[in-house]
């Protein structure tokens, strides 16, 4: 009984000192990959997969090395691994979908998206990059299907809006553009992404209302408030999803609606404008900003 004690924590000891040498050289490799130096990265990586090879998170972190060190053949056969391990997740499906994107196998990577929607059936992520996959094909009907069902499944997902904005600029389909951009400025409200949406949005309403170039915030302002009023009394909202028009609500009831608007549109409307605005109304934009950064925008469902 003494030397199966002895054995067992002899064992119990054993895996636990891998499990820690798995965990500190993943920091190292973490750091290298964060320096540039992939190849100390890759080595180890290596020394972690041999002192963990169940680690899905070693395999994975090996693909995208190889990814960065666009090794793109190499970060393809251990992401095709990494797949296959029972604890993978979906940024091992978007590492091999990156890597066969650089090499132009748009068909393999739409076979490997096919089979991670399938065990992630809600990814907004892996919806958006399935559905760049496809427009990087020429598809882009099946393309908008897709980040429209990735709008639908993950509505908090931010990448999906941001490419159905893009799909619509300068097409028919007005209120969805002015919807996705809107959902979207209020999900990534200040990103590298951010100004291109309000530029699209601002020409969205600028045609919306048939202004020309000679559209002003204050045109697009009582366009909204007459909008949030039909809203308001007949409870229906045409393209808005209903998070959306509680948020107009809440603005509206605090006094700073007319500085969300501003924000959303008067910038990019007229800059000099919207500085003199901002002057002249320092409490209501005061106020608007405070609740912009204390808040995180929801949404439950969409309509």
């Amino acid at each position: 009984m003494r030397c199966l004690l002895a054995f067992l924590i002899s064992v119990l000891f054993t895996l636990t000192a891998h499990a820690q040498t798995s965990k500190e050289l993943i920091e190292k490799a973490k750091i290298f990959t964060g320096q540039g130096d992939f190849e100390n990265a890759i080595s180890a990586l290596q020394k972690a997969r041999i002192a963990d090879p169940e680690s899905a998170e070693v395999v994975q972190s090996l693909s995208f090395v190889y990814f960065l060190q666009r090794d793109f053949a190499k970060a393809i056969e251990i992401g095709k691994i990494a797949i296959t391990m029972p604890k993978a997740e979906e940024q091992a499906y978007q590492i091999l979908g990156l890597s066969y994107k650089s090499i132009a196998s748009y068909r393999e990577a739409s076979k490997m998206y096919q089979v991670a929607l399938k065990k992630f059936p809600n990814s907004g992520v892996i919806y958006n990059e399935y559905a760049e996959n496809l427009a990087l094909e020429g598809n882009q009907k099946a393309a908008i299907a897709l980040w429209e069902e990735g709008i639908a499944k993950a509505p908090n997902f931010s990448g999906n809006y941001f490419n159905a904005v893009r799909y619509y600029d300068g097409k028919e389909e007005l209120e969805k553009s002015m919807y996705y951009a809107e959902v979207f400025l209020n999900l990534e409200s200040y990103s590298a992404r951010t100004t291109e949406i309000k530029n699209i949005l601002v020409k969205a309403y600028t045609q919306y209302l048939h202004m020309g170039s000679s559209i002003t915030i204050e045109q697009i302002q009582v366009y909204r408030k007459e909008l949030f009023n039909k809203f308001t009394a007949n409870e229906k909202k045409p393209f808005l999803p209903g998070e959306l028009y509680e948020h107009w609500k809440y603005l509206n009831a605090q006094g700073i609606f007319e500085a969300y608007n501003q924000w959303l549109l008067g910038e990019t409307l007229n800059k000099p404008l919207f500085t003199n605005w901002v002057a002249a109304h320092p409490k209501e934009w005061d106020s608007f900003i405070a609740f912009q950064k204390s808040r995180v925008f929801k949404l439950v469902r969409t309509y």
